[in-house]
């Protein structure tokens, strides 16, 4: 029983929080943009949609990999702050 209102409080928060604030989604696209411009990230839209691509192989890798979305780049973005640091990556 417990194990059911636990995961009923889970369900209810996640439905009670509110989406981002469009201004505050537009400027975080911006600095995915720039970011990805600096290590060398082709943004590209296909089908109405933003891709972030590679354009050279990570280091010790000859595979390239391929284009990413922008929800895929944000989780790639923190990786990259355990690699380049939290300052470099987050722009400051």
């Amino acid at each position: 029983m417990n194990r059911f209102l636990l995961i009923l409080a889970a369900m209810l928060a996640g439905c009670a929080t509110t989406p981002p604030d469009p201004a505050t989604l537009a400027l975080q696209h911006e600095r995915n943009v720039v970011l990805a411009h600096r290590l060398g990230y082709d943004v590209v839209t296909r089908n109405g949609q933003t891709l972030f691509c590679a354009t050279s192989a990570p280091i010790t890798s000859h595979i390239v990999p391929p284009c990413m979305t922008e929800a895929a780049w944000e989780f790639h973005r923190l990786e990259l702050s355990g690699y380049y640091g939290a300052d470099a990556v987050n722009g400051n």
